[in-house]
């Protein structure tokens, strides 16, 4: 919003305006009124209905490009502007929207949003480019709605648009989608395969690892399909471990991600004895345990295995993988050991640990051994508050939220909302929990590819 405000004064204007407020308040303190006065004497321009609509209301707006084309050849566009059903605001948006094809940058315009529909006159009689990319400069706070040509020319394209900020733009649009339940995260999660290789951004590769080895797989996938899709995950990062300088970025980026989603269970003995392990990641503490975590939720190491790779790294962030490593074990025994851990007062966990403790448990491909669990968390966990501070639960609720996608998860999340005695914090992460493993079911609902398709890893899905 930031970016938003000097792109409607101007920059110069808006330097101006934060220049003169900090010299009148020197050496004391200034109000927020302060300082947009300082703003609307710099530039000129009364910005209250500006804060009353950026600053004052909730949720953001969605942005989209509308063309009509004919033989290639734009001949209508405009911008469109999409307000929140439930909080309206008539926000005005400066953004540019840049086209490219092959990487080179084939238009690009600076506009102003006139209410929810402006014409863009400058893109008209234009060659259609393969991406047309509204906010293109991440210059407002909006959601992007791609057009389905852009959408569908994304695989072999995106990484190779030259602007880290529009490839994050790009990114976010697919996110939200999926999120959304408006696309299918099968083809997404290829498009992450195809485009992670050519990504030149630390940041952003460590980013989309995340995503589709932390959320899209294991939320939005059915557990039939996991394995196959890390593998997959795996398979391109084995890749670009090779392909990238060693110790480098990126090469560790993509060896981080082959340590924690492959099935090779050769490779990741050989990484945890010490063989060939990849530069800059030979004495990496965080490196072992996401081996050891991985070995550990396949039922792969032994109670004494879990002992030494402790004993080895007894630090503050060792003892905590070390007991989301243990909770993580696929076994009914150790799901009923980590869930004691957590709701025995007499065990004095902290909250760092009762979080690390329960992103263990719900960690199993098997629901079976954690489905029983799912309506004590929301009995139970609230209970902690007579030991644990309102923070501290807070982060546990947030952090530790059951993972286990199914429409009884959200019934028993909607019941346990009804109880008065639910601290505002505690509250406010359930609904949260509650909304994000909402849309992971929706879109299970949704694209649910056949059982031949969950069981063998090929997709039904299509862009």
């Amino acid at each position: 919003m930031i970016r938003q405000l000097v792109a409607y004064l101007g920059e110069a204007a808006a330097s101006a305006g934060v220049a003169a407020y900090l010299r009148e308040h020197a050496n004391g303190n200034g109000t927020f009124a302060d300082l947009v006065g300082a703003l609307e004497r710099a530039s000129g321009k009364d910005l209250g209905d500006w804060c009353a609509a950026w600053l004052r209301t909730a949720d953001r707006d969605r942005l989209s490009i509308e063309t009509v084309v004919e033989d290639g050849v734009i001949r209508t566009a405009r911008l469109r502007r999409r307000m929140p059903v439930e909080q309206p605001a008539n926000r005005i948006h400066v953004v540019d929207v840049v086209g490219w094809s092959d990487g080179a940058e084939q238009l690009r315009t600076r506009v102003r949003t006139e209410g929810d529909v402006t014409e863009l006159p400058e893109l008209v009689g234009r060659v259609v480019p393969t991406l047309l990319v509204p906010n293109a400069s991440d210059l407002t706070w909006a959601g992007v709605d791609l057009d389905p040509g852009t959408t569908a020319a994304l695989p072999g394209q995106l990484s190779l648009i030259p602007e880290g900020p529009a490839r994050v733009v790009v990114w976010s649009a697919i996110v939200d989608a999926v999120s959304a339940g408006t696309m299918d995260p099968r083809p997404v999660l290829e498009l992450v395969k195809s485009e992670w290789p050519g990504e030149g951004s630390p940041p952003l590769l460590e980013r989309l690892a995340a995503t589709a080895v932390r959320r899209f797989v294991p939320e939005f996938l059915l557990e039939g399909e996991h394995d196959a899709a890390y593998q997959g995950l795996a398979d391109v990062a084995t890749a670009l471990v090779a392909a990238a300088l060693p110790g480098s970025s990126h090469a560790v980026i993509a060896a981080r991600t082959v340590a924690e989603c492959t099935g090779d269970e050769r490779l990741l003995r050989q990484w945890l004895a010490g063989v060939d392990v990849p530069a800059e990641l030979e004495s990496d503490t965080d490196f072992r345990w996401l081996i050891v975590g991985n070995l550990a939720r396949r039922g792969l190491l032994d109670p004494t295995e879990l002992d030494a790779a402790e004993e080895a790294d007894p630090t503050f962030g060792g003892r905590l993988a070390a007991l989301q490593a243990r909770a993580s074990q696929p076994t009914p025994a150790a799901k009923a050991w980590a869930w004691n851990q957590v709701v025995d007062e007499r065990a004095a966990r902290s909250n760092h640990q009762l979080v690390a403790l329960l992103n263990g448990f719900w960690a199993a491909e098997d629901l079976d051994l954690v489905r029983p669990y799912v309506g004590r968390f929301f009995t139970e966990i609230p209970n902690l508050s007579g030991w644990l501070g309102d923070d501290a639960l807070a982060r546990v609720v947030r952090l530790g939220f059951p993972r286990v996608v199914e429409r009884t998860t959200l019934a028993l999340a909607e019941e346990a909302l009804r109880s008065p005695t639910l601290s505002p914090a505690t509250r406010r992460n359930i609904v949260d929990g509650a909304s994000a493993l909402s849309e992971a079911v929706i879109s299970r609902e949704r694209y649910a590819p056949t059982r031949q398709t969950a069981v063998g890893g090929s997709s039904s899905g299509s862009w």
